[in-house]
């Protein structure tokens, strides 16, 4: 076998991309940068960014480490000679420009980062305890030659801000180039002037020559969306759980409905009357004190009454019954809330999932694509046969091929996400997030009891249950008598008003009982369907438990396979890893070919693609076994 044929090493593709996203982002700003600028600068592709760097934010955050700690480690080498306290600090002033001199764009880099309201928390906690460790080092590197005598007592606290302020003069001055290079005897002679004590003289000049000049913020785009936004807005915003709250108003509406059972019924009445000629015509003016619709030809007849049913046999069943509605319709909303949460979180990680899956085809086909051309190039030297050329091709198409799928996936699945958040169609969408690994190893049993428990569902079927019982019992009602009781209270007068001295006023107390005899088999009817719901409802609670109990044991057993398969995927990503690293060392050895090597890169994609199937195949039983007991919505009241 021959030497393979010299190409390109990763490590310059990977270089290309840091160095054109440091300078991008230094003059634009990281949140003002997209993927796009990036890989356009750096004469390569975006599935070739996210094979190295997995997204801009890792990238970034990646340049961000490397420029911190390339900093620190060279500022501690100097620290840490034997030199005089001056000398030292010449050196290190001198580090400082030579730093940001050999890395254009670090300073304004480092300074978009800490601006980015995006970024600067993740900037802020990587330089934490780099920082740590070098101002224990400058602190040593002070108190050691406070020991010595080249520098007097209580000044390190005092010189090590000054030295802060020299570096950060010289980082803010690396964006000048305009400014002359700090030679040797300007950088000592600050050196002495510090040493020497002479601190107000140094800040001045610090503060002076330190003249930052920060990049103007522009408007941030709309974050992607997380998980724990899609479910706030989702239970807020959704029909289903409009749907469900205006059936709890509903219900309560009805019970008020019910409740005329209870209370009085209070009417007043008031009828104006015109007749042709009184009913003793010329003899009412002779008689005085005569009712008005007797000596009147038009007068108001009014009445104010109250009737109250004081035993009826409906009252207890209508009182269950309002309960019973009540607890249907939170029920109700529970189970909304349920079914929306599953629907969210499987939108959701269907998305990730094809999120992700996108950008691993996209990076397996950037590999299968140079995988062919290199073959191509090898054919044409004689180097390599037909069929080499053509499982080369065969594996671009299917990479090409899965790439458009995931593209699709992605597209079909924000969609579906969009509806469940009742987005606008012209809104853009985007997610981010990771699939957790929440570890469940609760037992069956107590998955079957919570469930049992908590189902919404079971709930339901218990309250329709209990709606039926309520419903035939007020059937049966109709064979039994009712207690009543009314009083009523009415005058005539030719006034609208009352209190004239024309009224004429009377009042009517009654008492009985009302004993239904014979209705035309309405209520014989009504008692004989109520009977047969009844039955229906018990058998339909049933149903509903064993559909339960099934569901629990489908979704709890599906968890344990896709447990196992994480892990073993887990295990396959360790090994393709561990493959690659040594087919890489291989090739650069020159004991592997080219094509070799490919195909372990497309076999770590591979097990990468399948590490996050198994991933979304465990989030989704996961969830589905959260949704079968009764979570996150309880159901118990």
């Amino acid at each position: 076998m021959g030497r393979p044929l010299q190409r390109p090493s990763a490590y310059s593709v990977k270089d290309r991309l840091r160095q054109t996203a440091m300078e991008l982002c230094a003059g634009h700003g990281i949140d003002n940068v997209s993927v796009r600028d990036i890989v356009r600068g750096a004469r390569t592709t975006q599935p070739m960014l996210y094979y190295y760097f997995g997204s801009k934010d890792k990238l970034c955050l990646n340049i961000f480490r490397e420029t911190i700690e390339g900093f620190f480690a060279g500022a501690e080498a100097v620290m840490k000679t034997e030199k005089r306290l001056a000398l030292k600090l010449e050196e290190l002033f001198c580090f400082y420009e030579s730093f940001f001199a050999s890395n254009p764009g670090a300073a304004r880099f480092i300074l978009q980062g800490f601006l980015s309201p995006r970024h600067g928390r993740d900037f802020k906690t990587a330089v934490k305890n780099a920082e740590v460790s070098h101002l224990k080092n400058l602190d040593h590197m002070l108190k050691h030659h406070e020991e010595k005598g080249d520098l007097k007592r209580g000044r390190a606290e005092v010189l090590k801000s000054l030295v802060d302020g020299v570096f950060l003069h010289f980082m803010f001055k690396s964006k000048k180039t305009t400014q002359p290079p700090l030679t040797g005897s300007l950088a000592g002679s600050l050196a002495e002037v510090i040493c020497k004590g002479a601190c107000a003289l140094a800040m001045s000049a610090l503060l002076l020559a330190a003249a930052p000049v920060l990049a103007e913020e522009n408007a941030q785009p709309a974050r992607p969306w997380a998980l724990e936004s899609c479910l706030f807005r989702a239970l807020q915003t959704n029909p289903s759980m409009q749907s469900a709250r205006e059936g709890l108003k509903a219900a309560k509406g009805q019970n008020q409905m019910a409740l005329s059972e209870f209370v009085p019924r209070v009417n007043w009445n008031t009828v104006y009357i015109k007749n042709d000629k009184t009913s003793l015509g010329s003899l009412a003016a002779a008689i005085p004190g005569l009712r008005p619709s007797m000596s009147s030809e038009d007068y108001y007849l009014s009445s104010l009454s109250v009737d109250q049913t004081l035993f009826s046999w409906r009252m207890a069943p209508l009182r269950r019954t309002m309960k019973a509605n009540t607890k249907l319709a939170s029920l109700k909303l529970a189970a909304a809330e349920n079914d929306l949460t599953l629907n969210v979180k499987k939108a959701f990680y269907t998305s990730l999932y094809a999120k992700q899956l996108l950008l691993i085809s996209q990076a397996a086909e950037a590999v299968a694509k140079e995988n062919l051309e290199t073959s191509q190039a090898l054919y044409k030297e004689g180097k390599v046969s037909t069929f080499d050329v053509s499982r080369a091709s065969v594996r671009h198409v299917n990479a090409k091929t899965a790439a458009i799928s995931a593209r699709n996936t992605l597209t079909v699945s924000l969609e579906a996400l969009r509806l469940l958040l009742s987005l606008p169609s012209g809104e853009a969408l985007d997610i981010e997030g990771d699939f957790p690994e929440t570890p469940k190893e609760t037992p069956l049993a107590d998955e079957l009891n919570s469930a049992l428990a908590r189902r919404p569902e079971l709930g339901l079927a218990k309250a329709a249950e209990e709606l039926q019982v309520s419903a035939k019992e007020l059937a049966r009602a109709g064979f039994l008598p009712t207690v009543f009781a009314g009083f009523s209270y009415a005058w005539e007068g030719i006034d609208f008003a009352p209190g004239s001295g024309n009224d004429y006023r009377s009042w009517t107390a009654k008492a009985g009982i009302s004993i239904p005899l014979f209705d035309g088999f309405f209520s014989i009817g009504r008692f004989k369907a109520q009977k047969a719901g009844l039955a229906q409802a018990k058998e339909q609670s049933r149903a509903a438990s064993d559909g339960v109990v099934m569901e629990v044991r489908q979704y709890y057993y599906s968890l344990a396979n896709t447990r196992e398969s994480l892990q073993a995927q887990k295990e396959n990503v360790e090994t393709a890893a561990e493959n690659l690293r040594i087919a890489q060392e291989r090739y650069k050895m020159g004991l592997l070919s080219l094509l070799d090597l490919k195909d372990a890169e497309l076999s770590n994609i591979e097990a990468r693609t399948q590490q996050v199937k198994a991933l979304y195949d465990y989030n989704i039983a996961f969830t589905s076994l959260e949704r079968a007991t009764g979570l996150p919505a309880a159901a118990a009241n």
